[in-house]
């Protein structure tokens, strides 16, 4: 089991997330603040299902196990919110995010475009995450958006 990594974002703010047997998980209090639920653990338990979601030891807080959620129950609260953020975070995977991997086979920035073409290192990178199956490009894209706001800020 990795480590706990912080990705932030200026729009959404911090979300905490940490890789389980090779697949990322996030923290589900992080996930449903980001989309603007003001009771997560309610909205994790309404709106993710069981085998979405885990109560994790390894991580706690101040004594008290963290709730992980997987890519299936990351699109599970994006999808059935009505709230604004939520709104805002659908608007953006749906008309820019998907949109562009149709399109380009990925999701990037000019910035990032601009690195991956003229660094290898980057471009290696960029290829080990978006390889393994076309729902997981979705979620790696959606994690390395988070990753490129966690380098700038």
């Amino acid at each position: 089991m990795n480590q706990m990594e912080i990705f932030k974002n200026p729009e959404f703010g911090a979300i905490r997330a940490v890789e389980i047997d090779g697949e990322p998980w996030l923290v589900g209090k992080d996930v449903s603040l980001a989309l603007g639920y003001t009771n997560p653990q309610k909205a994790i338990r309404d709106h993710v299902d069981a085998e979405d979601r885990t109560v994790n030891d390894s991580f706690t807080v101040n004594g008290t196990a963290i709730t992980l959620i997987n890519e299936s129950g990351l699109y599970s609260l994006v999808l059935s919110s009505k709230l604004p953020k939520a709104k805002q975070f659908r608007r953006w995977v749906t008309s820019e995010v998907l949109p562009s991997i149709r399109k380009h086979g990925a999701y990037m920035t000019k910035e990032k475009l601009w690195e991956v073409a003229t660094s290898p290192e980057a471009l290696l990178m960029w290829w080990r995450r978006s390889t393994p199956t076309c729902s997981s490009i979705i979620f790696v894209t959606l994690w390395g958006w988070l990753s490129m706001w966690s380098c700038a800020t």
